[in-house]
């Protein structure tokens, strides 16, 4: 793609110029702020801002707010933008574009967009990935409202040209998206290959293996944050919702502990397994390794510390296991949300070598039987961090104009 035949200066360095036809414009002439409070008594969806996506909220297990009355309600095409805590977190994604009606906490900001709305959450997805919000709050939490960034400057083309770069990049991230979708799809399938010659390794016979209820091997739940923690303690949070089984779907949330759920108090450390108490037909479990360790989860884990005596990265392939993951499911009570108690979970019996030597030795064993698996997830984990980058240059040099996308949408 080429550049566009002729550019005008901006005087800002990380955005020196733009297509001479564009116009310089104020965020405040593109969009205004929207501030519709609920409807008392109305069942509305309810939305969160997830990974630079407006999707239905989910339950995980933890207390949803008494009541929804403060929350705005949002229409499609309506922009919302996270811009609290700016100091803490620099990795969420912080825009999004509104596809249904709901509602969605008031602590966002929400814009009703004056041109394409589409074309305008591209611009602040390139300005939000370039993170230029960042530096712009003040205060403990360095939160910012529409009052402090309404007279930023965007780059604004004609109404024709901003729906073709809209159609464009519609169908090229769709593209990148459906590339990502599937190489993530082979991962699950390599780690489903990986998780039989685990169960294989696992349930095999030998006098130098017991069988004992998890109580034996594990402790459960030993740290929690203390309801007389500091209103600006930051940490990073793990739901339910981004663990998948044996990975870590998406990063840690950076919150702060005023403004965190009432369920962000599990605290783990390297060598914990953790697992999803509710919802337990999902799966969710994950084995903390030095990266993790330190982060917080939600009550609706079970944060499982291996004794002395109990190799971690076993013991967690244990839990893991099928048996004893369909154990868990059959002993699950409810419907809709499924749950087993810590009684229930640490009465399963699970079976392992009798030594910490032989565990060890078993560890090492099913490491050299996935490790061609392992390197494989590696190189398509790889792959998708590569496209999620190219995603996100490409957004940001067709809405800056650093290319010209006009009649390529075809």
């Amino acid at each position: 793609m080429k550049p566009y035949p002729a550019y005008r200066p901006t005087g800002l360095p990380w955005l020196p110029k733009i297509p001479a036809h564009w116009e310089w414009q104020l965020l405040s002439q593109c969009a205004k702020e929207r501030c519709v409070k609920k409807e008392k008594g109305k069942e509305c969806p309810v939305l969160s801002l997830s990974y630079g996506k407006i999707i239905r909220k989910s339950a995980d297990g933890g207390l949803a707010p008494a009541s929804y009355d403060t929350y705005q309600r949002v229409e499609p095409g309506n922009i919302i933008l996270r811009l609290t805590d700016l100091q803490n977190d620099q990795v969420s994604l912080r825009t999004g574009l509104v596809k249904e009606a709901g509602i969605i906490t008031s602590a966002y900001t929400c814009l009703s967009s004056l041109c394409n709305p589409a074309y305008l959450q591209y611009m602040l997805y390139a300005y939000d990935v370039r993170k230029v919000f960042y530096g712009l709050g003040g205060g403990v939490r360095q939160s910012i409202g529409y009052k402090n960034i309404r007279n930023m400057r965007l780059p604004v083309p004609p109404r024709e040209e901003q729906d073709r770069i809209v159609r464009f990049l519609d169908k090229k991230v769709a593209q990148i998206d459906q590339l990502i979708a599937v190489k993530k799809r082979q991962i699950e399938l390599m780690e489903e290959r990986k998780s039989a010659i685990i169960d294989s390794e696992l349930t095999s016979t030998s006098s130098d293996w017991e069988t004992k209820a998890l109580k034996w091997y594990v402790t459960n739940n030993n740290e929690v944050l203390s309801e007389t923690t500091p209103d600006d303690y930051s940490f990073e949070y793990i739901d339910i919702g981004s663990v998948g089984f044996r990975q870590l779907k998406v990063p840690p949330e950076r919150l702060v502990f005023a403004r965190a759920p009432s369920r962000a108090r599990k605290i783990v450390r390297e060598g914990d397994t953790i697992l999803s108490t509710v919802r337990t037909y999902l799966r969710a479990i994950l084995y903390i390794d030095a990266q993790l360790a330190g982060k917080i989860v939600s009550t609706g884990f079970a944060v499982l510390r291996p004794k002395v005596g109990v190799y971690p990265q076993l013991l967690s392939y244990a839990l893991s296991g099928s048996a004893f993951i369909e154990a868990v499911i059959k002993k699950s009570v409810g419907i809709s949300y499924p749950a087993i108690n810590d009684t229930k979970l640490l009465a399963i019996k699970i079976k392992l070598p009798r030594t910490i030597e032989a565990q060890k030795a078993l560890y090492a064993r099913i490491l050299g039987l996935t490790q061609s698996t392992d390197e494989a997830v590696d190189k398509e984990t790889r792959m998708i961090r590569c496209l999620q980058e190219l995603k996100a240059r490409l957004i940001s040099d067709v809405v800056t104009g650093a290319v010209d996308v006009r009649g390529k949408e075809a």
